[in-house]
């Protein structure tokens, strides 16, 4: 008899170890890790305007690559006045059609990867709007390129390879890579489930 009540003992502590353990999983998911969420903001010139032509940067008219292209430079890195950290890259439609862009406002939509022992996980996700309003879709034409500031806030003692990533006609456009910081607590929520914190 007390082998009996010693195996239902056994099991229903079993029992509140997985259901203690499924919860901390979905906490861990649902948790907000506001280094997780980043935003990419499309720089206007003093004339207001987004779109420039390729053949006006001397550095992107030299560019091999033909088609559509997301190219982070060499020393990407741009510290404001205010202090807030961002990673300057490029969108270039080095092709003879317009592409069409998902918009949020003056951003546009994008996520980040970083890599971990040899592996390519995701980083960080668009932070988004929560106003429906906000979401529109945008033209960049042929032969032209859109320059982005991308928030990153740079800290930690881990540096990792890092790169974007845009989806044009749900197809991803892959940046090249750069080295960027972070933490050892964002080196192990890489990869994981990134809770929508928008519309």
């Amino acid at each position: 008899m007390n082998y009996f009540i010693r195996i239902i003992c056994f099991l229903t502590i079993l029992s509140a170890s997985f259901s203690v353990s499924a919860q901390n999983n979905a906490k861990a998911v649902d948790e907000i890790v506001w280094e997780r969420y980043t935003t990419a903001w499309v720089e206007k010139d003093a004339e207001n305007i987004e779109q420039k032509e390729i053949k006006t940067d001397k550095v992107l008219a030299k560019l091999p690559f033909k088609g559509v292209q997301l190219y982070i430079p060499q020393n990407p890195n741009i510290t404001m006045l205010n202090g807030n950290k961002y990673i300057k890259a490029f969108l270039i439609n080095n092709t003879k059609d317009s592409l069409v862009l998902n918009r949020i406002d003056a951003t546009i939509g994008i996520k980040t990867e970083i890599k971990i022992d040899g592996e390519w996980k995701l980083f960080q996700v668009n932070s988004g709007s929560s106003c429906g309003n906000s979401y529109f879709t945008k033209k960049l034409s042929p032969k032209n390129y859109l320059f982005l500031n991308v928030e990153n806030r740079g800290e930690g003692s881990i540096q990792v390879p890092y790169r974007l990533i845009v989806y044009i006609d749900k197809k991803p456009v892959v940046s090249n890579e750069t080295m960027v910081y972070v933490t050892p607590k964002l080196v192990k929520l890489a990869g994981k489930p990134i809770k929508s914190i928008s519309l």
